[in-house]
């Protein structure tokens, strides 16, 4: 038996596979020859959780991790936009002196801290999410 020692070995093995039945002529007689692929699902998903995704997803759910990962990279956006203003505007501030500014900003940066925390949680909750089986999560 073959044993591959690294990806680009499989992939040799394919590529040798590969020009070898189109030296033989494997592809000349395929029906469909010439016409587009039907690609109507993922190809790599389960069959049954292909359609139950694609069913759900036609009547505007989708599962949990999906809409996590949209929570997160809104929060992140948001998160980064309020930070440049904060910055701009504690540059910007002529009217207190250093310490009040300084006082200001360390509150600031302990609210951003305790926001950048949350989203955190939820890039961790967002990872065990796509790591367990499909069967166990909740759909939105």
């Amino acid at each position: 038996m073959w044993y591959c020692r690294s990806e680009a070995d499989l992939m040799n093995v394919v590529e040798q596979r590969i020009q070898h039945s189109q030296r033989e002529g494997d592809f000349e007689n395929l029906s469909g020859k010439g016409k587009p692929l039907e690609m109507v699902g993922n190809p790599h998903a389960d069959p049954d959780e292909d359609i139950a995704y694609r069913v759900l997803a036609k009547n505007g759910f989708a599962p949990e991790w999906v809409e996590l990962n949209k929570d997160i990279r809104f929060r992140i956006w948001r998160w980064r936009a309020a930070l440049r203003l904060a910055w701009q505007q504690q540059q910007e501030d002529t009217e207190r002196d250093e310490c009040e500014k300084q006082q200001k900003w360390t509150t600031l940066l302990m609210q951003f801290e305790e926001e950048l925390q949350d989203v955190n949680r939820k890039v961790f909750l967002n990872i065990l999410y796509t790591c367990i089986p499909v069967n166990s999560q909740t759909l939105h």
